[in-house]
């Protein structure tokens, strides 16, 4: 098609007829034309003429992008800085925005001196990565202040916290100077806007300094999985502490903070339009949302209704969570024969899901109660599962004999 052709398309679109338009734009931007392409993400990015889709937007502004769109660029990146979970990407976001200021885009210019001004995102990735840091979750730490320095290679902070990252994974070679590390010896513990509330979600225990029934599951690396009639992606470990890191900014008023409040909303409703439709890591967003006053000031029995809504589904975590609902009397009355049948149900259902670290932290909690035929069936498996040495290997290095522990505790031997 010729740029005849397309004035046509666009004199159609004009015209109020984007259905029609759709099919003829396709072909159009498969042929490499430009205009083409960044008409056709605009479309998928507003639901225009097509369903909304931020996965094809992404991939026809990358398109127009890649051939020098000064506006598919800066759209672009866009969509990778205020994006859904699974679209979210500020290292990209970065890189495009930086295409665009190349080329005298004001916009991207104004959004890059925010970046280096330490707007929304870094903060919120400084609270998240002092959070890791203080935790020891190192790996993740280190993904957090690269992020940082990929928005701003200049933040000094990032830097110096990513030397203390290096020195915990016992990594010299990419450590920086001992000088460097001397000055934030001390400044590794969790940062303001990191919740301390609601503690059995993110180490499922009562306490991060006990080891026994704190497992890791806060930083462990989990596959993404789909729980059966869900289309919504489950709000994990990294969503929520960047969450509790927007809601610490809107609590205390800081730079930025009526977009932090708006995000937040925004993934409230998006839960809550997910969880009426009945999916079920919908409500389970949803529960944390009410759990965690992301976006609504919340009540332990909304969160309880929901949570309880996504485990009858089936919903792993939910299942969990619902669990320590029961124990902790959390929007439900204290009840301990529920904790243990819901946590039992979690530990199965982790274990089938090959979410190794959960499964283990599960059946570690469901130790302390009288033994239980089908649970140490369920470790008797585990326990011969490779996955699961090499996870208890990698948790307890300290530790060797603690398979043997948890295999005699869960017996009352």
């Amino acid at each position: 098609m010729s740029d005849d052709q397309y004035a046509e398309i666009s004199a159609l679109y004009k015209g109020r007829k984007p259905a029609e338009v759709i099919p003829l734009l396709e072909e159009l931007a498969g042929q490499g034309h430009v205009a083409a392409q960044l008409s056709l993400g605009s479309c998928y990015d507003n639901g225009d003429g097509v369903t909304h889709d931020e996965e094809k937007a992404v991939y026809w502004y990358t398109k127009a992008a890649e051939q020098g769109n000064v506006k598919a660029q800066q759209l672009l990146a866009y969509c990778y800085y205020n994006g859904s979970v699974e679209i979210r990407d500020y290292v990209k976001a970065a890189e495009w925005f930086r295409k665009a200021a190349d080329q005298g885009d004001e916009y991207s210019q104004k959004i890059l001196e925010e970046f280096k001004s330490g707007g929304k995102v870094i903060k919120a990735l400084e609270h998240l990565g002092g959070a890791l840091l203080g935790w020891k979750e190192y790996e993740k730490a280190e993904k957090t202040y690269l992020q940082i320095l990929a928005l701003d290679d200049k933040n000094s902070s990032a830097r110096e916290n990513l030397a203390l990252v290096y020195l915990g994974l016992n990594r010299p070679e990419k450590m920086t100077p001992k000088s460097e590390i001397k000055t934030m010896a001390t400044n590794n513990a969790p940062r303001s806007g990191v919740d301390d509330r609601n503690q059995h979600v993110v180490a499922h225990n009562d306490g991060l300094q006990d080891e026994k029934c704190a497992t890791a599951l806060a930083g462990a690396v989990r596959p993404e999985k789909m729980t059966p009639k869900s289309e919504t992606k489950t709000m994990d470990y990294g969503d929520k502490q960047y969450f509790i890191a927007l809601r610490g900014i809107v609590e205390n008023k800081e730079e930025g903070w009526e977009d932090c409040a708006k995000e937040l909303r925004e993934s409230f409703e998006a839960a809550q339009k997910a969880a009426e439709a009945d999916d079920a890591a919908g409500q389970y967003n949803l529960a944390m949302h009410y759990d965690y006053d992301f976006g609504v000031e919340g009540t332990e029995e909304e969160a309880f209704k929901w949570y309880e809504k996504a485990a009858q589904q089936g919903h792993s975590d939910a299942m969990h969570s619902l669990a320590w609902c029961y124990a902790k009397g959390c929007g439900v009355a204290p009840d301990m024969e529920k904790y243990f049948e819901w946590e039992k149900k979690a530990a199965f259902a982790y274990y089938a899901e090959g979410i190794i670290d959960s499964a283990v932290h599960a059946v570690d909690c469901l130790a302390d109660y009288p033994p239980d035929a089908e649970v140490i069936a369920l470790f008797s498996q585990m326990r011969n599962d490779p996955r699961v040495q090499q996870y208890a290997a990698k948790r307890y290095p300290a530790a060797p004999a603690f398979l043997d522990d948890l295999e005699r505790r869960l017996k009352k031997e």
